[in-house]
């Protein structure tokens, strides 16, 4: 039994995409910090000789760039259905 006001799903998804678009753009924020620092110890590692420490921090660096890359995908499929609901789309 339902009480109350139907629920407005729309409503209740562009609450959700709102809010990840934020979360996501911190990811991207965090992945882009870490993935350059982790380039500059590995440059740096690489200089003093620390090979295996030098090639961990780039795989690392490598790593963090990745999820820069998925997230502003991710990022971008978020402001677009923002868009649509914005020009009047609803789903079922």
């Amino acid at each position: 039994k339902q009480w109350g006001i139907d629920k407005d799903e729309n409503a209740k998804r562009l609450a959700h995409m709102r809010s990840s678009e934020t979360a996501i753009v911190e990811v991207i924020l965090v992945a882009e910090k870490s993935a350059k620092e982790a380039h500059a110890m590995a440059c740096q590692a690489q200089e003093e000789g620390q090979e295996e420490f030098a090639a961990t921090c780039a795989a690392f660096a490598g790593k963090a760039q990745s999820t820069v890359v998925i997230e502003r995908a991710r990022l971008q499929a978020v402001q677009q259905d923002l868009r649509d609901i914005a020009k009047g789309a609803t789903w079922a």
